[in-house]
């Protein structure tokens, strides 16, 4: 028999979707250029009107939340499903959401969230926190900025839940 449940809560798992409907702060922003659902975001051009996606010198000051999944982000030709410039989109700043992690991550139950800030995985989380570089290393560790906000549990196809705070 087919699934006949008809519901409006985010399945579980999802990139920027809430886990769970505990008190949340939700926002409205336009996005300053091209980003993926699920990451950490930094005000962008205009703060507390816009968002961007982080780079190196940010800081955890001009950290604005994690980009929720509305469930109206259409996939475009390319078969791309990505928040284009100048799209309205919300921005989780306080409650339960699950966020995209570094490849490498290994969250577990109430570890502190970095964001990190350069490299291919800008904009997503991990427990790892900020490095110096060490002698036999030919390139530092990615910048990273840590987040108020902690982690739920394990990592699951990449996606890991996050409270922040």
């Amino acid at each position: 028999m087919a699934n006949m449940r008809y519901g409006y809560s985010t399945p579980k798992n999802v990139a920027g979707g809430l886990s769970d409907l505990s008190p949340h702060i939700i926002v409205s922003r336009s996005a300053d250029e091209e980003m993926k659902i699920g990451m950490g975001m930094i005000q962008g051009s205009i703060p507390g009107t816009r968002v961007r996606n982080p780079v190196k010198t940010d800081t955890a000051d001009a950290f604005e939340g994690i980009l929720m999944n509305g469930g109206l982000t259409p996939v475009y030709d390319d078969g791309k499903v990505t928040v284009r410039k100048n799209a309205t989109v919300n921005i989780l700043q306080k409650g339960r959401i699950y966020a995209r992690c570094t490849e490498d991550s290994e969250p577990a139950y109430g570890k502190d969230v970095y964001l990190v800030t350069e490299g291919k995985e800008a904009g997503m989380c991990t427990e790892e926190a900020p490095r110096a570089k060490a002698e036999d290393e030919t390139e530092a560790p990615p910048g990273r900025i840590k987040l108020p906000a902690r982690f739920l549990g394990k990592k699951e196809d990449g996606i890991a839940e996050i409270e922040l705070s």
